[in-house]
């Protein structure tokens, strides 16, 4: 059974305050770090940020925060990154983690050559439907399932996803 590609490329727009103890030569590397900081490894408004994808395409010139009198820059920040995002009926693959009579509670921890990270709730009354035997299913086995709902939360390190074994 093929995945599906649950990955994607975005361009996305944000604006970092930079501290001016921060401020060298190398800015760029200091605004890579600082927006890595935020976002790598964590769900943002479209999905959850792949570790190591983050790389900037285009600054502004820090503008002073004259406002608040405190030193800091302002830079308007265009960025790259790989989102994992799964959407409903998206195939993907598991490793079960417990069992109980709910259900089976499993994880994604990589799509291809990115490190990730799914919980994936697959509920026994899913099992009935497509008359998949939910005993043999033992802790460790890898399992085909789709993706019926996903939900991610703002600064969360991982998506949540409600799927049926198949």
């Amino acid at each position: 059974m093929e995945e599906s590609n649950i990955i994607s490329s975005h361009i996305l727009n944000r604006d970092i305050i930079v501290p001016p103890n921060i401020i060298n030569r190398n800015i760029d590397t200091s605004l890579n770090n600082i927006l890595k900081k935020r976002i790598e490894e964590k769900c943002i408004d479209v999905g959850y940020v792949i570790k190591g994808s983050v790389k900037i395409i285009n600054r502004s010139h820090g503008l002073y925060d004259k406002y608040n009198n405190d030193g800091n820059f302002k830079y308007n920040i265009d960025y790259n990154v790989l989102i994992c995002r799964p959407h409903k009926e998206d195939i993907i693959s598991c490793v079960v983690e417990d069992t109980n009579k709910a259900g089976i509670i499993a994880n994604k921890l990589a799509a291809g050559k990115y490190p990730i990270n799914i919980k994936v709730i697959i509920p026994t009354e899913y099992f009935k439907v497509n008359k998949v035997d939910f005993s043999t299913v033992n802790i460790g086995d890898t399992l085909y399932c789709q993706v019926i709902a996903a939900r991610f939360k703002y600064n969360d390190n991982s998506v949540l996803v409600i799927a049926r074994g198949i």
